[in-house]
């Protein structure tokens, strides 16, 4: 944030030609495009801005609606949205609001205000970086404390332990290291991927450093602003809980939590798992922590000043941090917590898109059934494939494929692991393969489910490959 230590005369647009002088050898777009930057920083002490006359003077109010409509454009769509500006004067009223916008962040002290506002500023700066050159994205990426590298060829050059640290929340597999193009400890990127990992870098950085205290004497010029930005996000808030803001219905509880609350109030103890489970998803509701404390009061362990600091451990009142999230489906059922699951149990992954389907704040995707029914189609069309190009390739086996096969369909016994001495089989689907030699090494299988087509349980033979033909040992 530009601190008060800067020159103290108003700027105003009558003044835009001596800026403009000012500015001379110095790239005002850029500084509005990224206001991060230390050359945003720079420009605004070349032309006499600072924090207080950015909050008292009249010709800083386009930099002060700017800065409102930047943290209301994150609430409202997770993205502060980018006006191309042509004057100077423009260009310094966009720098300066991006200082006001992280006052009224830090004065409304809200994490998830905080959060949405960082990701906003984040997707933006993707968004314009775009656009610009290789030498701008250098400096944005020494900006947020990452070397980068340009090739000749246009891509760009990162890290790893870099890229580890910005991909590691990118859950897709193409982030995965294993499938990026790693050179001498740099791992290369097109534009588009690099200019994501800025995002989170960009992200994170917010986030670390807000929220800042303004100085006292500057809380009375915020006030209506912050008003208006409270109201907004309440609104946001409302809308995005389960419960719409109507508080939490016990209609449309899963059975798992109905179930919990019931032992709950009968005084019966839960385990921690259950404990963890029923105070992540009532906090996600929305309850306080007056109402989880009255829920755990009837436990005949009950302790009040554990039970405090568990609970507001969980819900992050605390230490001022998120709070934890509701365990979805699967892992109720791994803990044991899953009780008698009814037909909408079975369209749904997580015990919140339970309430949400059921108080109508969201419908299930295709029907709910849609990508449940699919999976079994596609594995057994993939097994078909791998058990007729196992015969064709390697024809010699193709009596144990159906020998093997046949015994598996008929002993259901032995088809979830029909080989399990692992360490000593070779298995047609492996992740381990020389594909020079052809030969597998021993590993544990890439797919292990059990299938009614036991095609995929075929061993891999070890293969000795010639210029001419490939042999089988038997």
């Amino acid at each position: 944030m530009m601190g008060a230590g800067l020159c103290t005369h108003d700027y105003s647009p009558e003044k835009d030609n001596l800026s403009l002088d000012r500015c001379r050898g110095m790239d005002a777009r850029l500084s509005a495009k990224f206001p991060f930057l230390k050359e945003a920083l720079e420009f605004a002490e070349e032309n006499s801005a600072d924090l207080e006359s950015l909050l008292t003077s009249e010709n800083f109010s386009p930099a002060r609606a700017r800065g409102r409509e930047r943290v209301l454009d994150a609430i409202a769509a997770g993205e502060v949205v980018y006006k191309p500006l042509m004057r100077d004067y423009d260009c310094l009223m966009e720098v300066m609001s991006y200082p006001y916008a992280r006052m009224l962040v830090s004065v409304i002290w809200d994490r998830y205000l905080t959060k949405r506002y960082a990701l906003g500023e984040a997707v933006r700066m993707n968004k314009v970086l775009s656009g610009e050159d290789h030498r701008t994205m250098i400096k944005v990426s020494d900006e947020m404390g990452f070397h980068a590298e340009t090739d000749p060829d246009g891509t760009m050059r990162m890290g790893f332990p870099d890229y580890l640290m910005l991909s590691s929340r990118m859950k897709s597999i193409d982030w995965k290291l294993i499938n990026s193009d790693v050179r001498a400890g740099m791992v290369v990127l097109p534009g588009d991927k690099f200019n994501r990992l800025m995002q989170n870098a960009l992200q994170d950085k917010i986030e670390s450093e807000l929220p800042l205290k303004p100085p006292e004497e500057f809380l009375q010029y915020l006030e209506k602003d912050a008003a208006a930005v409270k109201m907004a996000l309440d609104e946001a808030k409302a809308k995005m809980s389960p419960t719409r803001g109507e508080g939490m219905k016990d209609a449309y509880l899963p059975p798992c939590v109905k179930h919990l609350l019931e032992l709950s109030m009968k005084g019966i103890n839960l385990p921690h798992s259950g404990r963890f489970a029923l105070v992540t998803f009532l906090s996600a509701l929305g309850l306080d922590y007056d109402a989880i404390i009255r829920i755990f009061a009837e436990s005949p362990d009950f302790d009040e000043s554990k039970s405090e600091y568990q609970i507001k451990h969980i819900t992050g009142e605390l230490n001022g941090t998120d709070p934890y999230t509701p365990p979805e489906c699967k892992t109720m059922k791994t803990n044991g917590l899953c009780h008698e699951p009814d037909a909408l149990c079975e369209h749904v992954n997580h015990p919140l898109n339970y309430y949400r389907i059921k108080s109508g704040a969201r419908r299930p995707k295709d029907g709910g059934e849609g990508r449940s029914r699919r999976r079994p189609s596609l594995l057994r069309f993939l097994q078909v494939i791998i058990a007729l190009w196992t015969a064709v390739r390697f024809p010699t086996t193709a009596n144990q494929i159906i020998m093997t096969s046949i015994q598996l369909m008929s002993n259901p016994a032995i088809s979830k692991d029909p080989y399990p001495n692992a360490d000593a089989t070779y298995w047609i689907i492996g992740n381990n393969v020389d594909r020079t030699t052809l030969s597998a090494r021993p590993s544990r299988p890439a797919y292990r489910r059990g299938a009614p087509m036991a095609w995929a349980w075929v061993p891999m033979y070890e293969v000795s490959r010639t210029p001419t033909r490939a042999t089988i040992p038997r």
